[in-house]
């Protein structure tokens, strides 16, 4: 298994959004972070090969989410955020 140490920083930014956010589109997500569509895509495609992410083909676009692997990496990293956000 892939320990957190081996994400790269912007790999582990965009764990983090997709985690807080449940989903995205990869043009939302290069919004949110701003970096360009073609570099989300490279990074998403990184960690899709690391078994912490599904892209998702629609007509809107390619959605992301996180998979079980994934999930599991986040609570490794941010413990404090897992079930801290709360919906007001």
């Amino acid at each position: 298994m892939n320990q957190p140490s081996q994400l790269t920083p912007n790999e582990a930014i965009v764990l983090q959004q997709v985690h807080e956010d449940g989903e995205d589109d990869t043009r939302t997500l290069a919004q949110q972070l701003g970096m360009s569509r073609q570099h989300i895509l490279t990074i998403i495609e990184r960690l899709k090969s690391k078994g912490l992410v599904a892209i998702d083909s629609s007509l809107d676009g390619l959605w992301v989410r996180l998979t079980r692997k994934g999930q599991h990496i986040m609570r490794q990293l941010w413990p404090e955020a897992h079930g801290a956000f709360t919906i007001v």
